[in-house]
């Protein structure tokens, strides 16, 4: 293959996850499998550690029915903690998206995604994300606290008007909780009323009725990874057969795939945190040199295109 491009991967360290997203390790480990050109954001919940101070861009917390977002910083001394309450029109990311574009803005095999709040925005934090080559914004919504139904409609109709992608981080849950309502299914009811392009990240959980659409509507796509994680037993996922990627590649249209790593959450599994960079190894395995070519490239190019 002449091109492959990692369409979602993170950098930087994430208050909930082990692994740390250097950007070194990144593209060292890449670059020996490969991958030409990368689309990188922020991990989810950034946390940052200045001397004996952590700072956290972005917490929550539910106060009965209302939902409270803050920034927290801590003394790890003291274990002093002060809250500073996220401002209406400031997105709580901004910190990560600058240092993340400052990293990237001189490498052309890097594309920058810019996380953002769904809740605080701007119209111009947007357009300075455009200015600065944004093509797509990623939207995580269990880490920033928010529900598709939670959404106004003037964030999708800025969204609709700008033009540009959204990469929304699909769950899945049994239990009505955050998780349940952040699943590709309550994304698509809202969706459905808007002319906005999404990539939708792990496959939309394999929920069936979620494939159905992605394959008959040309808004969506749906990325793959990190498949040995997804294919664990404790991934929560409407189906379950332990093949999940020959499944995705039997039940999606091969237009409709693009090849992504996720790291750092591209793990073994399990307990295991050991880092797997061998997915484009088992994409290749799978499919044709036509297919390959769609799924690392010419997918996400067309997308993007369109």
């Amino acid at each position: 293959m002449k091109e492959i491009i990692d369409c979602h991967s993170h950098i930087g360290r994430d208050m909930y996850w082990k692994n740390l997203g250097s950007l070194d390790e990144y593209q060292r480990e890449t670059q020996k499998k490969g991958v030409t050109e990368s689309f990188i954001m922020p991990v989810p919940s950034p946390i940052y550690i200045e001397g004996n101070k952590k700072i956290t861009l972005l917490k929550y917390k539910h106060y009965g029915q209302e939902i409270k977002y803050f920034k927290l910083e801590e003394d790890l001394k003291t274990k002093e903690i002060k809250k500073i309450s996220v401002r209406n029109n400031c997105n709580p990311y901004k910190r990560a998206n600058d240092e993340l574009y400052n990293a990237c803005k001189n490498d052309l095999s890097l594309n920058y995604v810019p996380l953002i709040h769904p809740l605080f925005y701007s119209i111009d934090d947007f357009c300075e994300h455009i200015k600065r080559g944004a093509r797509i914004f990623k939207i995580h919504g269990i880490a920033c606290g928010v529900t598709p139904s939670m959404i106004s409609e003037e964030f999708f109709r800025i969204i609709d008007y700008l033009k540009v992608l959204l990469l929304i981080h699909t769950d899945y849950s049994d239990v009505e909780n955050i998780c349940h309502y952040n699943d590709a299914n309550h994304w698509l009811n809202v969706l459905s009323k808007y002319d906005i392009k999404v990539y939708f990240a792990h496959a939309v959980r394999l929920i069936q009725r979620a494939i159905d659409e992605v394959n008959c509507d040309d808004r969506y796509i749906i990325g793959l990874g990190p498949d040995k994680i997804i294919n664990d037993a404790s991934t929560p996922m409407a189906i379950k057969n332990g093949n999940y990627l020959e499944y995705c590649l039997n039940v999606f249209d091969i237009n409709k795939i693009v090849f992504d790593i996720d790291y750092p959450w591209n793990i073994v599994g399990g307990n295991d945190y050991s880092l797997d960079w061998d997915s484009v190894d088992r994409v290749k395995k799978i499919l044709s040199e036509n297919e390959q070519e769609k799924v690392f490239c010419k997918n996400i190019k067309n997308f993007i295109r369109r």
